[in-house]
């Protein structure tokens, strides 16, 4: 239960911003007690203590700061449904929840509102229907393998896509039937108990994991960024979890598009929270690097601590760094030149590794510029200070002009590059993923001279329609933040 917070502090806190409190302490009886306030345009409206802590000031402000900010050029909504092979048939736009007529690349007509093609990447429902039935067939042993782990038995021998019904015994040993779509989507069987029946294992355990070291955490918060839910919050911190399983939240099978994580990112952001975004293929592979992840970010004490003073720095061989970060790292391993690591007692505690620019990254392999691609410490433990004391070894030995790195902004916000003097260049826009099975493949081993060797390869077909056509989806993150140590700073 929540403490009551007395209504002189509220009224004290609630007129800082300019409003005026018309109720007096007699309507107050708790945090969720609802009292009359006057905004600054004049506006009379009701809240609560609870809903003003929550963000939430003002309606008819707020609706009309909507409809100023969503208002776009109709030129450039037009763009955005050509970009994709739409036909936008309506030819004025009014606002963000005008429906929009529209004809799809398969002839489909139908309507929907800017947001809902923008924010929360709608697409034709003829088309996301036809695919959930016939495209996403996964293999029967994926399947199966799923029932599995969440101990049951599949007694369906075959799997024909994800509306149809498969037959199951589960742990209690009741025999039922559910259909694909929804066994992925966290329901089970209707004979036992529903407890979180509609929120994935996966998310469950990470809200267990929270909730043990912080127990004002709250689980689907629908309140902090509305209509959206954010799966965990965690108030004391300003910090909110998002789960993604990566069927669900992917563009075709899931219609979340391009911009469906970093909208959320960005909404939690301008209410003063930082969001961290958990890709399904991360908690089933890579578990226990995301707790330690977790521990850090939320300063959640019980790590090792070792100090960089007592490290000894030296480089080391691609062999050694590469397993090293394949059991530390969320990316595992990646392409480098230079390896250095960090001993203490003779283990190897941390590792940093830099490679010369490609040219997809703008980069020009010939001058002394380098980019740093893998920073990480040992999982569960706190190496204080060294990824400074590697930085500066690696400058001392190869004087570079020029140090670029990225940070993945569902998991962070840089702040570690601006303790190292970096300075911020850009953000980039989100990058996707295809999706094989229950993991993530970068789309740099799709390009056009490995999509020669699909089935259904045509060279007039960009790349995103020869995986379409070739039964692939993908899932889009959040970008990173690009950050440059110049040789002014270095």
């Amino acid at each position: 239960m929540s403490k009551k917070i007395e209504f002189s502090y509220v009224r004290e806190n609630i007129e800082l911003e300019g409003y005026k409190v018309l109720s007096t302490d007699e309507y107050y009886y708790n945090n969720k007690s609802k009292f009359d306030v006057i905004c600054t345009k004049g506006h009379e409206c009701k809240t609560s203590w609870n809903r003003w802590q929550s963000g939430y000031r003002c309606k008819i402000c707020t609706r009309r700061r909507i409809s100023d900010s969503q208002k776009m050029d109709f030129n450039k909504i037009k763009e955005s449904f050509e970009s994709e092979r739409y036909q936008l048939l309506t030819t004025e736009y009014i606002n963000n929840k005008q429906k929009l007529e529209s004809i799809c690349p398969e002839g489909h007509e139908y309507s929907l509102s800017w947001t809902q093609w923008n924010t929360s990447g709608n697409r034709c429902p003829v088309c996301y229907h036809k695919r959930l039935g016939e495209e996403q067939k996964l293999s029967y042993e994926y399947v199966k393998d799923c029932f599995e782990k969440r101990g049951y038995t599949l007694l369906s021998k075959e799997y024909n896509g994800a509306l149809e019904n498969l037959f199951y015994i589960c742990p209690k040993g009741h025999i039922g039937k559910i259909r694909w779509h929804n066994f992925q989507h966290g329901y089970g069987c209707n004979s036992c108990p529903k407890v979180r029946s509609n929120i994935s294992k996966a998310e469950n355990e990470i809200f267990d994991f929270i909730k043990e070291y912080f127990p004002d955490a709250e689980h689907s918060n629908r309140l902090l960024i509305p209509p959206y839910e954010i799966d965990i919050v965690i108030p004391s911190l300003f910090i909110g979890i998002e789960y993604c399983g990566i069927l669900w939240h992917s563009e075709l099978f899931g219609g979340k598009g391009r911009n469906y994580h970093l909208n959320k990112l960005n909404l939690c952001k301008s209410k003063g929270y930082t969001l961290i975004t958990i890709f399904e293929d991360e908690w089933l592979h890579k578990k226990e690097i995301v707790k330690s992840r977790l521990k850090s970010i939320l300063n959640i004490s019980g790590s090792d601590i070792v100090y960089a003073r007592n490290c000894e720095i030296r480089e080391i061989k691609a062999n050694i760094a590469n397993e090293f970060l394949n059991n530390n790292h969320l990316q595992g391993s990646g392409s480098s030149n230079i390896r250095i690591g960090a001993f203490y007692n003779d283990n190897l505690v941390s590792t940093m590794t830099f490679c010369r620019p490609n040219i997809s990254h703008g980069g020009n392999p010939s001058d002394d510029s380098y980019e740093l691609n893998r920073f990480c410490s040992l999982i569960n433990t706190q190496v204080v200070g060294i990824a400074s004391r590697l930085l500066k070894y690696f400058i001392n030995q190869y004087n570079p002009k020029l140090i670029f790195s990225y940070a993945d902004k569902r998991w962070s916000t840089g702040n570690l590059y601006y303790k190292l003097g970096f300075k911020h260049i850009h953000d980039s826009q989100p990058n996707y993923w295809y999706v094989v099975s229950d993991r993530r493949v970068h789309r740099f081993n799709f390009r056009k001279s490995q999509l020669k060797k699909m089935d259904n390869y045509n060279l007039l077909l960009s790349e995103w329609e020869i995986m379409k056509n070739n039964d692939h989806d993908r899932i889009w993150d959040c970008g990173n933040i690009k950050f440059v140590l110049d040789e002014e700073n270095i």
